[in-house]
């Protein structure tokens, strides 16, 4: 079976991610291969496809500033950074992907709340290492549990089998 990509597949692809809404997908898809690789230890292809996602979205520059699917990319590279013992930078791009999960569209849509809470769990087990910011760090492990706990009710939420075990090793849960 041939599984090359021809010249005008590769083209029609690439103007496919002029379209935002498909390069959100397109990078989510991206950001959820990266996970899968950096959770089993290969840090080295999760970033390629973390960095795949930033170029996946590049071309909306002007539109994803603020735009949730920021937020997810730089979430999963603060937590390559956070593994690899690199907290200052962890902790700039937690508060920065925080802040994109902030904007009205992160905010009405469940699915990057839920994004949100894992980002908000991260950085609180981060703060948890530090002196005098233990206390920031387990309001925000609480915060994050609470919004995970909520949408496991809600059928509604699609919460993959690896986000339910990203979760439960992020609070030690048992894995469901």
């Amino acid at each position: 079976m041939d599984t090359s990509v021809t010249e005008d597949e590769e083209n029609d692809f690439e103007e496919k991610l002029f379209d935002l809404h498909f390069a959100c997908v397109y990078a989510n898809s991206l950001c959820t291969l990266a996970e899968m690789y950096y959770f089993n230890g290969q840090y080295e292809t999760g970033v390629e496809h973390l960095t795949s996602a930033m170029k996946a979205i590049d071309l909306h520059e002007h539109d994803i500033r603020t735009h949730p699917v920021l937020g997810r990319i730089l979430r999963d590279f603060a937590i390559i950074y956070m593994q690899g013992s690199q907290a200052v930078k962890a902790e700039g791009l937690f508060r920065s992907a925080l802040q994109k999960f902030q904007s009205p569209y992160g905010q009405h849509d469940i699915r990057y709340q839920y994004e949100a809470a894992l980002a908000k769990g991260y950085y609180g087990r981060l703060l948890t290492k530090w002196e005098k910011r233990e206390s920031i760090g387990n309001q925000y492990r609480d915060e994050a549990k609470q919004v995970i706990d909520a949408s496991y009710i809600q059928p509604s939420v699609p919460a993959s089998p690896l986000q339910r075990y990203v979760f439960s090793s992020l609070f030690q849960f048992p894995h469901q």
